[in-house]
């Protein structure tokens, strides 16, 4: 099978590239995890005041799944 070359009528569509909308929120800059004796930079751009080590964990809401029980 043979392609053919591409006629010049063709044209690509595309829109332009746009910067951002706003700038991502920072916080303070000289922050340590809230974690006894944890000496970890938490980053700017974390909100959170535990490093990953010691941040509560989180479980994600399952939608559709039921919870096993030992009898079943």
């Amino acid at each position: 099978m043979m392609m053919e070359p591409m006629s010049g009528d063709t044209t690509i569509k595309g829109t332009s590239v746009r910067p951002r909308s706003r700038r991502p929120k920072q916080f303070a800059s000289d922050r340590v995890c809230a974690a006894e004796g944890c000496e970890t930079r938490i980053s700017r751009y974390n909100a959170r005041e535990f490093c990953h080590l010691h941040a509560p964990k989180k479980f994600p809401r399952v939608r559709g799944r039921w919870i096993a029980t030992p009898d079943a």
